[in-house]
């Protein structure tokens, strides 16, 4: 809830063809990472028999595909806090395009794997590692997608609205969040 009146908020900006673009950007990379994700529940019947022994109970290879999946989804948090530290030292955009790239590599790369008839207990390790990897990518490409469609909307004319109206705000923090965009708010 906000200390301002309503009548003293100021008006944002409206969005421009550069913000738009970036929000559908980041929208679409989140849609087909997460799609990617996913994909992998669909075919486990798939992934059992390819990546298991012919010779394992079916509900035992099934229970096998499902772990691997779920490492996926214990390494989210993981990514997430890591490459949010990283994010503030290197830069969010950095990041988020790392994450992207951390997603299609082992995609491509599982795509690539060979079955556990060709090399054995190798191929679902290297399954789950590709997984673990996907997970660390997905946890981290949510809050960098967040961190760059905020910058890019000028995380500036939020704050201002907070603030009590007898403050001024610091010019030099407001310059600095907002970047190219600092002429459009008023100070």
């Amino acid at each position: 809830m906000s200390s301002v009146p309503a009548s003293s908020a100021q008006p944002s900006r409206p969005l421009t063809r550069n913000d738009y673009k970036t929000l559908s950007l980041s929208a679409l990379g989140g849609a087909l990472e997460f799609y990617d994700f996913i994909i992998f529940v669909f075919f486990a019947t798939v992934v059992g028999k390819l990546f298991f022994p012919v010779d394992m109970p079916e509900w035992l290879r099934m229970m096998q595909t499902f772990g691997i999946f779920a490492a996926g989804y214990l390494a989210r948090p993981l990514g997430g806090i890591i490459m949010a530290h990283f994010g503030d030292l290197l830069g969010r955009k950095k990041m988020f395009t790392l994450s992207i790239f951390m997603m299609a590599v082992p995609t491509l790369i599982m795509g690539l794997l060979p079955t556990y008839a060709q090399i054995g207990l190798w191929a679902p390790l290297l399954l789950l590692l590709m997984r673990v990897i996907q997970g660390a990518a997905i946890g981290g490409e949510v809050p960098g997608a967040v961190g760059i469609c905020v910058r890019t909307r000028a995380a500036t004319a939020y704050r201002l609205r907070l603030r009590h109206p007898d403050q001024r705000p610091d010019r030099r923090y407001s310059a600095r969040i907002a970047g190219r965009h600092r002429h459009q708010h008023p100070v």
